[in-house]
């Protein structure tokens, strides 16, 4: 249940049913298994689990969080066996009859352990060894932080340990670059993709069927291709994520550093935890099945400082506005002991930061970063960007029939939705024209009633969940200056954005001169007329639209996450 990649995994639902469910209906199809027996911790949040084993009349004993191998030697005691299967709780596909072949063999052989055939199949998370090698590692390796974690893990590097017994695979079950265990979301998808392409019977999917479906549709394989696997003498990785959002914030702090934790949980098997300071966006961060803890602004310090004392990060990232000083930083010897990334963040808690990645804007360009011990990471192929594209994007070509999408948030708190509609009609235009109502407008049916008013050709769109394929499908976009901005140039559009304020207006100082946007004024006080013509003037040069286009596109990286996630992967606690 504490899986950090995968928070209560074993629970997890997979085809209907919880992820443990499935092995322990595949391990009791066994002729040799007398008891099945499921070792979990003593902590609280694992009582989830003990309660299902009840319900199912499953035996379970409870231990130690850390120390694994000590859980098994107490199922171990209680139910004693002349051969042990340790398998993994994170392994819906595992076969009772190769099980019991194994088992078959080592009683034959007189063996205590398992040798492949060396050619890679399906099979993962199990291993099956002799009581008296399993009482040898307890006695030999209790201390072993590789045995403690993974029982059976240090076999490997320990060859000579018992006696082998070489046993051949079902040619059936060989294949090359196959995940079968459940790790991250994409796992749990390719296992449920499998049993909708093979029809097999929730639970009863066979090896044999499954390797012939994914030699048939190789395809299904890139599912969870990219998800790394922890190695048994790799560390637990930690991750904890702070952001803040919300109404007064909106989600695009949110959005870019969901979209890094998944990058971190898949490709460089990071644990996450999130501590979010907002009302809103929690089911977002649910959605990609992530820990979180939420909190307000004001007891944002005093909840870090709390998880930084039970969580045993690694790493922490802080994507906020003003929720936390510095002092707030430097108030826990150990938070201060562990690298800090700040995305986005010129502020004074630059001080106590280990590396930054932010954008050149004028106030990033005038530090004197000679004067700080932090490293930062300049450029707008730092900027993270939640909606932006998988590939670079092909250049665009602006004419008269080019789609716009006008889209000012979220929830719009200003009504400038109606308010552009208006000026965009002041300004002739012919283009086609796309009106984005999100999700939290307060009065959504008002809105599209004013704006059909402006705009009565105007394609109205409600209940929009993913933004890449509205910036696909239109070449310019008009909206506040945010996230949205940057997700536009980094598809390529020709993009005019109003500022909320004049910091706004200098955060986009560089994107202006470089001929990547325009800025049309901040709402608050320019006159419509004088948005109106600069609107005009913008949509009459379709080769300075193109070029906008262009440029935008050049500036952003689809690799920023994996780029940042190298950086971070290196750092060392302070």
């Amino acid at each position: 249940m504490s899986s950090t990649r995968l928070p209560a995994k074993v629970l997890q639902p997979l085809c209907g049913k919880p992820l443990i469910w499935h092995i322990i209906h595949r391990l009791k199809k066994s002729r040799h298994i007398e008891t099945v027996v499921v070792a979990t911790s003593s902590k609280p949040s694992d009582n989830p689990l003990e309660d299902f084993c009840k319900n199912e009349a499953i035996p379970i004993v409870r231990g130690s969080l850390k120390n694994v191998l000590a859980r098994v030697a107490l199922a171990a005691e209680k139910f004693p066996s002349e051969y042990i299967v340790r398998v993994a709780g994170d392994a819906p596909l595992i076969e009772a009859e190769t099980i019991d072949k194994m088992i078959e063999l080592l009683e034959f052989e007189d063996a205590d352990r398992i040798f492949g055939d060396g050619r890679p199949t399906i099979h993962c998370g199990f291993e099956v060894v002799s009581s008296r090698l399993f009482a040898t590692i307890l006695k030999d390796f209790g201390d072993d932080p590789v045995a403690k974690e993974h029982v059976t893990g240090m076999l490997g590097f320990n060859p000579n340990l018992g006696k082998g017994a070489n046993f051949t695979f079902e040619d059936s079950h060989v294949i090359e670059g196959v995940n079968a265990s459940v790790d991250t979301p994409a796992d749990q998808s390719f296992i449920t993709a499998l049993y909708r392409e093979t029809g097999a019977t929730v639970g009863d999917l066979s090896l044999s069927e499954a390797v012939a479906a994914l030699k048939a549709n190789p395809a299904l394989l890139n599912i969870n291709a990219d998800v790394k696997r922890k190695s048994a003498l790799a560390k637990s990785q930690m991750m904890l994520f702070v952001v803040q959002g919300g109404s007064e914030y909106g989600l695009g702090h949110l959005k870019r550093c969901l979209k890094l934790a998944n990058t971190a949980r898949s490709h460089f098997a990071y644990g996450i935890h999130f501590l979010y300071i907002g009302e809103t966006g929690l089911e977002l961060i649910a959605a990609d099945g992530f820990q979180c803890t939420a909190t307000t602004k004001g007891k944002a310090a005093e909840t870090l400082k709390n998880l930084s004392e039970t969580l045993e990060a690694n790493l922490l990232v802080i994507d906020i506005k003003d929720a936390l000083s510095k002092s707030d930083l430097c108030s826990t010897e150990l938070l201060m002991s562990l690298p800090i990334c700040l995305i986005d963040d010129a502020s004074e808690r630059l001080d106590v930061a280990t590396v930054t990645f932010v954008p050149p804007t004028p106030e990033v360009t005038a530090i004197d970063w000679s004067q700080l011990s932090c490293i930062p990471y300049i450029g707008w192929k730092w900027s993270i960007v939640p909606n932006g594209p998988a590939l670079q994007c092909p250049t665009r070509k602006v004419d008269d029939k080019s789609r716009i999408l006008l889209t000012m948030g979220g929830s719009d708190p200003y009504r400038l939705t109606e308010r552009f509609a208006a000026i965009l009609a002041k300004t002739g235009c012919a283009n086609p024209v796309s009106v984005l109502i999100g999700p939290d407008f307060r009065e959504p049916k008002e809105t599209i009633s004013e704006v059909k008013t402006f705009l009565p050709h105007a394609e109205m769109l409600e209940n929009v969940t993913e933004m890449g394929s509205l910036f696909q499908t239109h070449d310019i976009v008009l909206t506040a200056y945010g996230m949205t901005v940057l997700e536009a140039l980094a598809y390529g559009c020709a993009t005019a954005f109003t500022p909320h304020s004049e910091n706004d207006s200098e955060a986009a100082t560089m994107l202006v001169e470089d001929g990547a946007a325009i800025n049309l004024g901040p709402h608050a006080s320019t006159p419509d007329a004088v948005i109106a013509g600069r609107l005009k003037l913008m949509l009459s040069s379709h080769e300075k639209l193109n070029a906008m286009g262009q440029r935008g596109a050049e500036k952003f990286s689809h690799e920023t996450c994996e780029n940042i996630m190298q950086v971070l992967a290196s750092l060392e606690a302070r």
